[in-house]
């Protein structure tokens, strides 16, 4: 499975529970996760798509770290499955950073 694919099946799932999933292309900004999810309550967060097996790159990386630190809920996947969880934390308006890595969930409260 490629990353576009691993991509497409999030934004289904996105749209399924009633969120938004927009694409993010940020030109003069390099590391921008690649997706926007908005829940109908309001809460947004960021999605960093990944190919099966890939990581983010160190700049991706930076990216996360620093939009946690702003307390904003973030996480990079190549696993649908996790995204579905991490939408749905924000379906339930809980506020926690999600570090997800390699499809293993380790819960940050902030």
């Amino acid at each position: 499975m490629r990353e576009k694919d691993v991509e497409a099946k999030i934004v289904r799932i996105a749209k399924r529970l009633g969120c938004l999933c927009w694409k993010l292309v940020c030109p003069s900004f390099v590391g921008v996760p690649d997706r926007m999810v908005i829940a109908p309550n309001g809460k947004i967060g960021f999605i960093e798509v990944k190919a099966p097996g890939k990581e983010p790159t160190k700049r991706q990386i930076f990216i996360i770290k620093l939009l946690e630190k702003f307390n904003v809920p973030v996480i990079w996947t190549d696993d649908p499955e996790i995204a579905e969880v991490f939408i749905n934390t924000l379906l339930e308006g809980l506020i926690l950073l999600l570090s997800i890595t390699k499809s293993l969930l380790e819960f940050t409260f902030s």
